[in-house]
């Protein structure tokens, strides 16, 4: 087979159970950054205890309780980056300068504030003597590259293979190797990647926040729900992150909510968190009103008492609500290779949405939108191979529907790099009784459209970008309208009678 070549290998098929390589195909990347994310920097840290070759257990969330900042470098034994890597032993020389006092190998003179680890990823897929670089016993499809035990030195080397798990390596979204993540012990995640030496990893130790000193201190770590993106819906749920910044545990928080500056709910929490530990919480049902708001969520008196940091404690958004908006389901069904799979959406050719790399193969992925009626939108899905969704007799599908309406629907068959589809929303807002007769066709229309029983009206058709191209006085109950000199493209038909308007999504064929 020949080799993959990346700046950044991936993840092998124990992870995500799907083949890294295409029979005999060759993937190249000019940049895998591009293509595939990990946790976002200032996620919260999944917490994990496995083993290392020696039966010694470390537990995560032990370090960061006594202070340290956490290096994790996520390898695989085939991975050619991550040999090289290794290789260098900048990981290692942080640790032996600044890791645990008294931890084996680690210097007397350490500064005892680091902790690092090298996690091994495959899974059940790797063996021992895929670790011992033994190629004739390494039982990972792809092999191994060299003798990791001894490239990893002093480096504490921890495999995921039973009795430990690999499901650390799916809670830090390892969509990649090597991936190399600094935590904070405040327990926020930054990826940090490869750098040259133990010195570049030691000078970002700073930047992580200082320990807390408070004894009462309640942080909103992050606005769930909703989000920025427009709903179509005016009452919600919100849902929010909650975290104890102090050093006393956090039994009890006030939560208010405000819409526009006007408080509109107050909701006490109560529970148990210990230092940093976090809690979802899902606050009283809000109503807003159509259009665009501010929604704000504030923390106060912790434990009863005032908070000792209130630079923390709340958090502000632009929510955008239009109830008469059209609610638009995007399926995307992928294939064996989801991490390939990429889209957006664009209105008047700028992305409003986007999404992707996917994780799981043969898997629907349902994303809801709420768009605007009367108006026209571009779907574009991408493949980062350049084989669509579509390999090895598992094929992927996309269907865009809007209640019982098919917008789009296409194989992952029917593209190789990328495929966009156009697709209009009709106008429900608008129509009347003096619209109710009114019909249009052909559509989609090459010279002549018909317009009947719109007489008294002006017609206009609109490019997506809001250029008027055409318009015309509706003289007659069965009006003819030339089209033939227009591009062949998407447009919106609008006519307006008496005040009222309405709209409609036009398409011209040559």
């Amino acid at each position: 087979m020949k080799r993959i070549l990346f700046f950044m290998a991936f993840i092998s098929m124990a992870v995500y159970g799907f083949s890294q390589e295409k029979g005999d195909k060759e993937r190249v990347y000019t940049d895998a950054l591009e293509f595939y994310k990990t946790l976002s920097d200032g996620s919260y840290a999944p917490n994990f205890t496995l083993q290392d070759l020696n039966g010694n257990t470390y537990t995560l969330y032990d370090y960061l309780d006594q202070g340290k900042t956490v290096f994790i470098d996520f390898f695989a034994v085939w991975c050619s980056p991550c040999w090289d890597f290794m290789n260098t032993h900048a990981l290692e020389n942080l640790y032996k300068a600044h890791g645990p006092a008294g931890a084996p190998g680690v210097d007397s003179t350490t500064t005892d504030d680091v902790m690092a680890f090298a996690i091994e990823s495959s899974g059940d897929n790797a063996n021992l003597a895929c670790l011992q670089g033994d190629g004739n016993n390494c039982n990972h499809p792809y092999g191994t590259q060299g003798d990791w035990i001894t490239a990893a030195g002093d480096l504490p080397l921890l495999p995921t293979y039973s009795p430990n798990t690999a499901q650390c390596v799916s809670d830090y979204d390892i969509s990649y190797v090597p991936t190399i993540y600094k935590i904070c012990p405040d327990r926020t995640v930054e990826e940090v990647g490869q750098l040259a030496t133990a010195d570049d990893y030691y000078a970002t130790v700073s930047q992580c926040p200082a320990l807390t000193t408070n004894g009462n201190d309640a942080k909103l770590f992050s606005f769930d729900y909703p989000t920025t993106f427009p709903y179509c819906i005016t009452e919600f749920e919100p849902q929010v992150t909650i975290q104890n910044y102090g050093t006393q545990n956090l039994t009890t928080v006030q939560i208010k909510t405000y819409v526009d500056g006007n408080e509109v709910s107050s909701y006490d929490w109560s529970g148990s968190l210990g230092t940093y530990e976090i809690s979802q919480v899902t606050l009283p049902q809000i109503t807003i009103g159509e259009g665009t708001h501010t929604l704000k969520v504030e923390l106060l008196n912790p434990n009863g008492v005032a908070d000792e940091d209130n630079s923390n404690n709340s958090q502000e958004i632009t929510v955008s609500s239009n109830p008469n908006g059209t609610h638009v389901l995007i399926d995307i069904l992928t294939d064996n290779y989801p991490d390939e799979t990429t889209w957006d959406l664009k209105f008047n050719g700028n992305v409003i949405a986007s999404g992707g790399p996917f994780t799981q193969p043969q898997t629907h992925n349902n994303i809801e939108m709420c768009l605007e009626a009367g108006q026209c939108y571009d779907f574009t899905i991408y493949d980062a191979y350049g084989d669509g969704m579509d390999y090895n007799g598992v094929t992927g599908h996309v269907t865009i529907t809007s209640g019982t309406d098919t917008l789009a629907d296409f194989s992952g068959a029917d593209f190789s790099s990328s495929k966009t589809v156009n697709f209009c929303l009709s106008n429900t807002g608008v129509n009347n009784a003096m619209f109710e007769s009114f019909s249009v066709y052909p559509n989609p229309v090459s010279d002549v459209l018909t317009v009947k029983n719109a007489e008294g009206g002006t017609l206009s058709i609109v490019t997506n970008s809001g250029v008027v191209v055409l318009e015309k006085e509706l003289k007659n109950s069965d009006e003819k309208v030339n089209v033939k000199d227009l591009p062949a493209g998407y447009y919106l038909l609008k006519i307006m009678k008496s005040g009222k308007v309405i709209t409609k999504p036009l398409v011209i064929t040559k």
